[in-house]
């Protein structure tokens, strides 16, 4: 049965897969992952933040998701989802799923396994996968 958790849950996890795929780098800024890195790019967690929660009053918002909730920056609506989004984030932040160690696009076989894993843990539907992450890639 789908709920509004569940429903918001395959959402968030919809749309930074499908912005995943596009990345042309792993998003970082001074040699560390950001929510907002150079030329526009953005991390996974940073797909569902804004400019202002993702770097309120101009200064640069980096760390993991758990910190956001700490320092009362999460959405209210995002806090119930924060062990997903905090998976979505170990993946974007491991150097492993992307070519050229971070500085190209997402290896497509390692990012497509963790989001794989991902889904299983937290019960989502993996159809989105098929088109931005093919398993023939």
């Amino acid at each position: 049965m789908t709920t509004p958790l569940t429903a918001l849950a395959q959402g968030i996890y919809d749309i930074i897969v499908g912005k995943a795929a596009k990345m042309p780098s792993q998003c970082s800024r001074y040699g560390s992952c950001s929510y907002r890195g150079a030329n526009g790019n953005v991390c996974f967690v940073g797909h569902v933040l804004s400019d202002d929660q993702a770097e309120p009053d101009g200064k640069l918002i980096a760390g993991p998701v758990e910190d956001l909730v700490q320092q009362g920056r999460l959405p209210d609506y995002l806090i119930p989802h924060v062990k997903l989004l905090g998976a979505l984030q170990r993946i974007h932040d491991d150097r492993s799923n992307w070519t050229a160690f971070g500085s190209g696009p997402p290896d497509m076989r390692n990012m497509r396994t963790r989001l794989i894993s991902v889904a299983s843990q937290f019960a989502l539907n993996t159809r989105v996968l098929d088109e931005h992450f093919p398993a023939t890639a």
